[in-house]
């Protein structure tokens, strides 16, 4: 008897077929990105987010030229800036709210024409940023981020708001290095509550888009993450199958 199958299914076949002028499939990268560079952007923590340019990543992922630490910005620059491809699924798993050091950064700051600009941007988790001086509110400045400098600049929302005096400024500081292949790997509640792996479950529905090739820079190598690839990979939401880009292990021999 024939097998029958209810709705729409996907199906690899050896033999290609000849693809669209626009397609609704899609690569989905699940990584790392330093969301903390950018206001409100811990709201795109293990949530597919669809990415057509260089300047959309940045705007809803930031962007760090450490590539180790924030593996999705390397996708960023060779699929928007050197190939010029896309769209692309991002899925990030860093989190400010847990990644983050335990301890409170403070620094003391003189404002300059109004401004007051601290370096090493990727390591700072905007959205807490505090000057603490007894006439400064948070109405009384603006926070803005340059990724290509690597700077924060806070600024005086109107002229004089901050002062001449050092002020106090106090944040926390990102830890990219307490992510873990737990994180990549996800959890899901089977009930449409999915992070990590589990999110590709996600991506028709928040996106439109249809996965075709599952990537997680820095982690594909591992075992745990590689086997959670394959998991999603297969019949997502009970339909679509997608191809897995792994990495080979790196073995040092002289170790």
């Amino acid at each position: 008897m024939a097998e029958f199958k209810h709705g729409t299914y996907g199906e690899i076949n050896v033999v290609g077929t000849r693809v669209v002028e626009k397609s609704q499939s899609a690569i989905v990268c699940v990584g790392t990105a330093p969301v903390h560079m950018v206001a409100g952007g811990s709201k795109n923590v293990n949530v597919p987010v669809i990415v057509n340019n260089e300047a959309e990543a940045m705007k809803l992922f930031g962007y760090s030229d450490d590539w180790g630490s924030y593996t999705l910005c390397e996708l960023i620059h060779v699929f928007f800036n050197k190939m010029g491809v896309g769209p692309a699924i991002f899925i990030n798993v860093f989190d400010p709210a847990k990644h983050k050091a335990s301890d409170v950064t403070s620094v003391t700051k003189t404002p300059e024409n109004g401004a007051v600009v601290l370096a090493d941007a990727d390591k700072i988790i905007t959205d807490t940023i505090t000057v603490k001086a007894a006439s400064v509110t948070k109405t009384d400045y603006t926070v803005s981020t340059n990724f290509s400098k690597n700077t924060v600049t806070i600024r005086e929302a109107t002229p004089g708001a901050l002062g001449t005096s050092a002020l106090t400024i106090t944040y926390n500081t990102a830890d990219p290095s307490a992510v873990t292949d737990e994180d990549i790997v996800g959890t899901t509640d089977n009930l449409g509550l999915n992070t990590g792996m589990y999110a590709i479950r996600n991506v028709e529905q928040k996106t439109g888009y249809i996965p075709s090739f599952i990537v997680p820079p820095g982690f594909s190598s591992h075992p745990a993450v590689h086997a959670a690839m394959c998991q999603n990979s297969s019949k997502i939401n009970s339909h679509w199958d997608a191809f897995v880009l792994a990495d080979l292990p790196i073995v040092d021999s002289k170790g």
